[in-house]
């Protein structure tokens, strides 16, 4: 009954319009017809179609994604994949489950997908930053402020920030009501999830990178091979927060560290023994 009324009150409007302005043209009754009348019947009339309304512009300003703006997006992308000398950036497992989470989503909402992009890539930006060596955080910065950082110390190759900024920008208009085809969507989905496999590699290169590099002779090679490490790590638990000492072989630390990102500990020292 709800939705009969709603769809059709715009025949009730006519109807009750029609009759007032019969009853006033022909003075059957005393009824006082204004402005403020004639608006308030309007405002009933259009209240229907207000949320069909996808589109709203007020002189410079649409709330709504242009098309345009995706294939812009979409070109400069490409043209920047055509231009770059490095490879594709290789896939890892934590990469590939949050490429997988993004488009799970996207499936059944693209604007939460959209959201989940913009964290990604807001968490990856802070680390990649954060990995600087003289970096200091003082507070928290907007995805705006740590493209620019990681901009100026030169973390980011040229080529591809446009294109990050620009995903960005059109995941957050996005997420805070502006219009944009599903098609659209599932674009700045793939680049912006290309982008974040790219960002992902460019923290790995950061942390793995050597400050410092000098050969050894074979001897100090089978020297190191052979020897005995101590591992100190911590487990931070919340009422006890325990250190953990292990003796290792070169075997025993590789396999330490080969998945060490599960561990719910983290390494605080590592020393040669023997």
């Amino acid at each position: 009954m709800k939705n009969y009324i709603v769809k059709n009150i715009w025949l009730f409007v006519l109807t009750i319009a029609l009759i007032l302005l019969v009853l006033h043209t022909l003075q059957i009754a005393t009824f006082k017809i204004d402005e403020i009348t004639i608006f308030l019947l309007a405002v009933i009339l259009l209240s229907p179609f207000v949320l069909q309304i996808k589109k709203i512009k007020y002189g410079d300003f649409e709330a709504e994604i242009d098309s345009k703006e995706i294939q812009k997006l979409k070109n400069n992308f490409e043209t920047a994949q055509m231009n770059s000398k490095e490879s594709q950036s290789p896939q890892t497992i934590e990469i590939d489950n949050t490429v997988k989470a993004i488009n799970e989503l996207s499936s059944s909402d693209f604007i939460i997908a959209l959201a989940k992009l913009r964290i990604e890539l807001e968490k990856v930006l802070s680390k990649l930053i954060s990995s600087s060596n003289d970096f200091q955080k003082s507070k928290k910065l907007s995805v705006g402020a740590m493209v620019s950082i990681a901009i100026k110390k030169e973390l980011l190759p040229g080529i591809i920030v446009e294109s990050l900024k620009e995903v960005i920008s059109l995941s957050n208009r996005a997420i805070h009501g502006e219009n944009v085809k599903e098609s659209d969507a599932k674009t700045i989905l793939s680049i912006g999830t290309s982008l974040l496999s790219e960002l992902y590699w460019l923290l790995q290169n950061s942390v793995l990178e050597p400050s410092s590099q000098e050969k050894i002779t074979h001897k100090e090679l089978d020297e190191y091979s052979e020897a005995k490490y101590e591992v100190i790590s911590v487990i931070p638990l919340v009422d006890e927060p325990v250190k953990n000492k292990r003796i290792l072989t070169q075997e025993g630390l590789d396999n330490l560290l080969d998945g060490y990102d599960e561990y719910a500990e983290f390494i605080v020292e590592i020393k040669k023994i023997s």
